[in-house]
């Protein structure tokens, strides 16, 4: 039973086979598409189905924005030119800082943003996670988030200390498994869980080889900021004597399952480990742009590396 008719308006469809339909018609039945294709073949078919003229409109699929923080819409117009994310800069809020109602709030108005630009999915990690989820889901999106899974104090690594706590890491895996069991497809399937260890510098080798354990035993994937700066390089070459790539390739992260955000400062080397496993770089052009620095996207690509967009912790640009 078509609900409603989407008529006049141009449709990019994504298929290679027919990627502009320039009169075309878009039925929903529900909350789903029903059938999309020109007037002339599916016009007449609907009778007296109520009718939506769009004239010198483009109706495109919905965009997937890979790798957000909703929460971190607050950071607009705060540290836009500090060069590095908030959970490594002083003076600005962090992750720790923010209450249960307030993520709440900025995650709801994140989601509305992308929404309002387009984007039907995210996937999302940041703070109070068992909330923020369900609370974007019931929005109309499709959300594919985490909280931060991470063993560092958090309070102290803006200040340049990373000290990893077994304590910690086993309660954020702990987090992790009663968000799966809650929300984990909920609100029609909308709401799903992925798992989002922050970072290499932020996660000992201990959690991220659990965290590789925790991806195969339930078959979900994982979101990891990955060479997104130089100190994480740093941290990872004193700590484990290797790159962050070579560190996830060594712990079993590094495959086609995973969506790595950033790859700014990667070796040759770590581009063919990155392609070679089949990754998905979450591409994000205003953090190159922020820190003056640019992602090898055309190695990457021409490597066997998946690219997709993301708006990290500025949702709407």
């Amino acid at each position: 039973m078509t609900d409603l008719l989407l008529t006049d308006a141009t449709v990019l469809t994504g298929d290679p086979a027919q990627p502009v339909i320039a009169d075309a018609v878009v039925a929903i039945a529900g909350q789903r598409i029903e059938a999309v294709g020109p007037a002339a073949a599916l016009g007449a078919g609907f009778g007296a189905t109520p009718r939506l003229a769009l004239p010198g409109r483009v109706i495109v699929p919905g965009l997937v924005n890979i790798h957000t923080h909703a929460v971190l819409c607050l950071m607009r117009g705060i540290a836009l030119d500090m060069g590095h994310a908030p959970a490594y800069t002083h003076g600005v809020p962090h992750g720790h800082e923010i209450a249960p109602d307030e993520a709440v709030a900025l995650a709801r108005l994140g989601a509305l943003e992308a929404l309002l630009f387009g984007s039907t999915v995210m996937a999302d990690s940041y703070v109070h996670a068992d909330l923020t989820l369900p609370a974007m889901a019931a929005l109309g999106l499709r959300v594919f988030a985490c909280g931060r899974i991470h063993d560092v104090d958090f309070s102290q690594v803006h200040a340049g200390v990373w000290r990893h706590d077994d304590t910690i890491g086993d309660a954020a895996l702990a987090a992790t498994r009663a968000l799966i069991a809650a929300h984990h497809g909920t609100s029609g399937g909308r709401a799903n869980v992925i798992l989002a260890p922050h970072a290499p510098d932020t996660c000992s080798d201990r959690l991220l080889a659990k965290v590789a354990d925790l991806a195969r035993d339930t078959g979900l994937r994982v979101m990891i900021h990955l060479s997104q700066s130089p100190a994480e390089n740093q941290v990872i070459r004193e700590r484990s004597d290797t790159t962050p790539a070579a560190l996830l390739e060594r712990v079993g992260l590094l495959n086609d399952r995973l969506i790595a955000a950033h790859c700014i400062h990667v070796t040759s080397e770590d581009v063919a480990r990155i392609g070679g496993a089949g990754v998905t770089v979450a591409h994000v052009p205003k953090g190159n742009a922020t820190g003056g620095t640019m992602a090898p996207t055309p190695a990457l690509r021409a490597a066997g590396a998946r690219l997709a967009l993301g708006t990290d912790n500025l949702t709407r640009t």
